[in-house]
């Protein structure tokens, strides 16, 4: 199977975040990362995200400046990832394992 790369854009999701990137580290077959975009979220999303990277050394993380609206966030998290393969998860989502 080839490399996996998991990419969640996010916007004010920090309920749902945390649930969103364990069940991407919790698959069978583990994601060599997990990207996240966060849309300049005004939530606590960011203390989130330092949480799990604290957590997660996998995890990489795109802050945006400005809001940029769903379809640029998504298009900056996929440029993000190095893989062959992307799966792509709406960070108030979950990967069954």
């Amino acid at each position: 199977m080839g490399k996996v790369s998991v990419c969640i854009p996010t916007y004010n999701q920090s309920a749902y975040l945390s649930a969103a990137v364990e069940s991407a580290f919790n698959q069978t077959q583990q994601p060599i990362e997990v990207c996240i975009a966060d849309d300049c979220s005004t939530d606590a999303t960011g203390q989130v995200l330092t949480e799990l990277q604290a957590r997660y050394p996998g995890l990489l993380l795109l802050k945006q400046e400005q809001n940029l609206g769903i379809s640029a966030n998504v298009n900056a998290v996929l440029s993000m990832s190095r893989t062959e393969y992307i799966v792509r998860l709406d960070s108030d989502d979950l990967l069954l394992s």
